[in-house]
């Protein structure tokens, strides 16, 4: 309705359908705005009526917002003529219950309403809303309107709409109390007349814990909640919603919570792996756990006023008075034959297997029953490391079906774990063994040999000592000091010490060819009364047996081809040891060089260098392999626990396991370290910009790399060859046009530039000057320019014969030139350069160890000059990127030999999409 002209109120020009669909009243004043808001209160916006009339029987609970808006803003509420009620009033509802006598004894329950405190007469009371939010009613002049609090039933409303009277039988009195009263004072006001019936006596929250047997020799353990209401017990899920039942306080049960849980809190501390599920209500537990949070979690819950415990399994457990004790025994006195290692575990009187309590320890338990009733915690560190050293032995291959091998290298290893524990009689001998091994250091410091004319400083006799250590324990090693520490010197100290003391001793040197001569000059310069032979063909050439070429020799210096060509030869000859220069050469153990190494007889092997390790930790295992076959096992255990862990990043730990294994058989010591009084070395990265020309020419070519190298990248494996192809095109055009096209000769070279102009400069200043790079056609053009200037320079690739190669160093030694020219990989061993005291190092290689190997021909033990390294760069090229990448080989290599962090390992595919940007 509206207000008519005369201030009447008048049907016409309105109507729902126009709030429904926006017409007519829709002017956006406040009064007109609430009525439509109402409109969508009780109808959804899904009903229209062309009627006067709204029906609120199914309107929804915003129906009251709603309409105490639409007063707010004005709107009058009229009622119906026919009511002859003078107004409108909206007021909150409440639905409550009354308890009083009844005439049989008994007592009678009845249900009333009212609206802001004042009944309302049932017979004209009303209610609407799905469900129940609300009713109306008619009385005292007025049509009252009422919003219940919360929604109702409609069978709680006819009892009162109806004035039913629900009779209570006075034998039920005592039930209707206990059970159906508390129910009704939690959610209805309940209005109880003494004379009719006695409230009932609540007492609770109190938390139950039930404790019984369960299948698979468990306990399960519940948790419940109870009330006492009366003389009767109700217990209830403690995740069930405690407003469903009127007498339960929720915030009780919250507070009784947070008090059990901190009572567990010592024991989840002990045993974390059970924190869930001691706080869940209910949870099984082995038999061990069981016995445990009985013994140690029941008494602090006990004494607790709001718990009570129903343990139907038993409280006769108790933890052992003693700490277990390891020990390790032997089935027999510990010959050369494999023997049973038998480690138990004693705790008092009791003795435990241990691979019981490995096995306990594998299924993650944190106690273990030594009896029927006693248990003993297996949180102990020793366990602990017990377990983890036994599974290491057993997939290395220590312990195989339960036996050891005595002639075992892994020394570290079984020192570890016999340190554990308490050692019996027959396994004292092998331990101390064991021990000596681990240790690596001799008793005492043996005699430098009279024969050798040389000074050895304090590092280097200790390398004797250690050399001298290993074969007394008849056991090969790998001396890896860094390059320039004399390495060379230790070893010939070493051989000739084993000369003197067996004349009939003969050593086997297995180097790279361009090396063979220096040995050779080395012996006669450091060990003249030794006999050194040269072997520098194969017996069929030069038609000597080899039986009769090596007679009288104590020393003979082979090369890795001539092992290779010669091995049936040499193989048949008796030698006192083996010594593999450059060891790298038999780092691939698939390699024919490598199997070479490894089936020649000897009692003694050694490996020197200066890089055991340069792409991956198989290398070095190759050479372990050869020197200490008894260490490592196959490639394939090492593989699996070392490799594979180490460098994918899971285990990274294990890096540290495996410096400590290998610390016996390894020596290296870094020149910081040692040569305090070696001059210092200065590294810097020179960037050079490429010519205007020469960058044009890089960026085009660069362009059509990328697309079919990133395309070939796919397939890594298979395409390996033709993406390194591409990717070493890309560094000579680094370097100099030229190198990939020819008729680019006039391009101007950033590098070329530089040397011509910085070479000529240091040569005036009295210095001389290492220029090392991989490509011997770049080293040409270098030597053309050198010629235009009239530089005299050696030179040195490994094209050359070895008298060649003698006549560039001694060249260059003397003095008669200033400038050497080296192929990096020709000039990466064997030379002894200090007269140097600057290097240029050209292009960047993948392996930084070649860079390290070829800068040390000059920062070694003699230099007295400071010597000072350029790595020239072609900057946004491909060779900053390849710098990058040393960088991540360098950390792998530190990692496993120089006790740096572990990071990284062999090229990868993501190396090369990187590089190519």
């Amino acid at each position: 309705m509206t207000a008519g002209a005369r201030g009447n109120w008048i049907k016409s020009g309105a109507s729902w359908s126009d709030i429904a669909y926006g017409k007519g009243l829709a002017t956006g004043a406040p009064d007109h705005v609430a009525v439509g808001a109402l409109y969508t209160a009780i109808t959804g916006r899904t009903v229209v009526t062309s009627g006067d009339w709204l029906p609120i029987a199914q309107s929804a609970a915003q129906f009251w917002p709603a309409l105490r808006a639409a007063v707010d803003a004005g709107v009058t509420l009229l009622a119906d003529p026919s009511l002859k009620v003078s107004g409108i009033r909206i007021g909150d509802a409440a639905l409550h219950y009354d308890v009083s006598p009844h005439a049989d004894g008994g007592a009678q329950l009845t249900a009333g309403i009212v609206i802001d405190g004042l009944p309302v007469d049932a017979g004209t009371a009303e209610a609407f809303g799905m469900p129940a939010h609300g009713v109306g009613a008619v009385g005292d002049g007025m049509l009252s309107l009422g919003e219940f609090e919360r929604s109702i039933k409609y069978g709680e409303l006819n009892l009162a709409m109806n004035r039913t009277v629900v009779v209570i039988p006075a034998e039920d009195l005592d039930e209707f109390s206990a059970e159906a009263l508390p129910r009704l004072t939690g959610a209805r006001t309940v209005r109880t007349d003494p004379a009719a019936i006695t409230a009932p006596t609540i007492i609770g929250p109190k938390a139950v814990l039930t404790i019984a047997t369960a299948p698979g020799n468990q306990a399960r353990f519940t948790w419940s909640i109870a009330y006492q209401v009366n003389d009767k017990l109700h217990l209830f899920e403690p995740a069930s919603p405690a407003a469903s039942v009127g007498y339960r306080d929720e915030l009780a049960e919250k507070r009784l919570w947070t008090e059990l849980e901190a009572l567990f809190d010592p024991i989840i501390e002990r045993c974390g792996a059970w924190a869930s599920a001691l706080r869940s209500t209910t949870f099984p537990l082995t038999a061990v756990q069981a016995a445990v949070l009985i013994a140690e979690g029941l008494p602090g819950l006990t004494g607790h006023r709001d718990v009570f415990i129903d343990n139907r399994v038993g409280a006769d457990f108790a933890p052992a008075d003693d700490s277990p004790v390891i020990s390790f025994g032997a089935d027999e006195k510990v010959g050369n034959d494999w023997f049973s290692l038998d480690v138990t575990m004693n705790v008092g009187e009791y003795e435990l297997p241990i691979a019981a309590v490995i096995s306990e320890l594998s299924h993650g338990a944190t106690h273990m029953f030594v009896d029927a009733g006693t248990y003993v915690a297996l949180d102990s560190p020793e366990l602990a490391t017990l377990a983890k050293l036994l599974a290491e032995a057993r997939e290395l291959g220590e312990i195989e079906n339960g036996l050891v091998n005595p002639q075992s290298l892994n020394a570290t290893l079984w020192e570890e774990l016999l340190d554990l524990g308490v050692v019996d009689k027959q396994l004292a001998g092998w331990r101390k063994r064991m021990t000596k091994l681990a240790a690596a250091t001799p008793p005492k410091r043996v005699a430098v040999p009279r024969t050798l004319k040389a000074s050895l400083r304090e590092y280097q006799r200790d390398g004797l000592d250690w050399l001298t250590f290993l074969r007394t324990n008849e056991i090969g090693g790998i001396l890896a000091d860094d390059m320039g520490l004399g390495k060379t010197v230790q070893t010939l100290a070493f051989i000739a010490r084993e000369c003197k003391a067996d004349t009939a001793a003969r050593f086997l040197v297995v180097a790279p060819t361009s090396v063979v001569p220096n040995w050779i000059a080395e012996c006669e310069k450091f060990t003249p009364s030794m006999h050194a032979v040269p072997i520098t063909s194969t017996e069929t050439r030069s038609e000597v047996p080899m039986a009769e070429a090596v007679d009288g020799a104590q020393v003979v210096v082979t090369s890795y081809t001539l092992l290779r060509l010669n091995f049936a030869q040499l193989d048949e000859q008796e030698w006192t040891g083996v010594i593999f220069d450059e060891a790298q050469f038999i780092k691939n153990h698939n390699g024919r060089t490598h199997q070479c190494a490894r089936r020649l007889e000897a009692p003694f092997k050694l490996a020197i260098t200066g890089t055991p390790m340069e792409n991956n930790l198989m290398e070095l295992w190759s050479l372990l392999s050869v020197t200490a076959p008894g260490l490592f096992g196959s490639p394939k255990v090492f593989t699996e626990y070392f490799r594979k862990p180490i460098e994918s990043g899971q285990h990274p730990e294990r890096m540290e396991v495996l410096r400590r294994r290998i610390k016996p058989v390894m020596l290296r010591r870094r020149k910081d370290q040692v040569a305090i009084d070696l001059p210092a070395k200065q590294e810097q990265v020179m960037l050079l910009d490429l010519a205007p020309k020469h960058r044009k020419i890089y960026d085009t070519r660069l362009a059509r790399e990328r697309q079919k190298v990133l395309g070939l990248l796919g397939d890594w494996e298979k395409n390996r060859f033709q993406v390194f192809r591409s990717l070493n095109m890309l560094r000579q055009l680094s370097l100099h046009a030229a190198l990939v096209d020819e008729t680019d000769h006039a391009v101007a070279s950033g590098k070329v530039d530089y040397l011509t102009e910085t070479l000529p400069e240091l040569i005036a200043e009295k210095h001389s000057a290492l220029v090392f790079s991989q490509f011997t056609r770049f080293l040409g053009m270098l030597r053309d320019e050198l010629d235009t200037l009239g530089i005299a320079y050696s030179y040195l690739d490994g094209s050359m014969s070895a008298a060649q190669r003698a006549a560039a160093v001694k060249e260059f030694s003397d003095g008669q030139t200033q400038v050497f020219l080296i192929s990096l990989k020709a000039g990466g061993f064997g030379l002894n350069l200090t007269e140097a005291d600057y290097c240029f190092v050209c292009d960047p290689w993948w392996n930084p160890a070649a860079e390290s190997q070829a800068i040390d021909r000059a920062h070694r033990i003699g230099q007295t000059r400071p010597v000072t390294v350029y790595r020239l760069v072609s900057s946004n090229t491909i060779e900053e990127r390849v710098v990058a990448l040393q960088d991540r080989k360098r950390a792998l290599f530190d990692a496993a030999v120089d006790e740096g962090e572990l990071f990284g390992g062999a090229i990868t595919a993501a190396d090369i999409q990187q590089m190519l940007g």
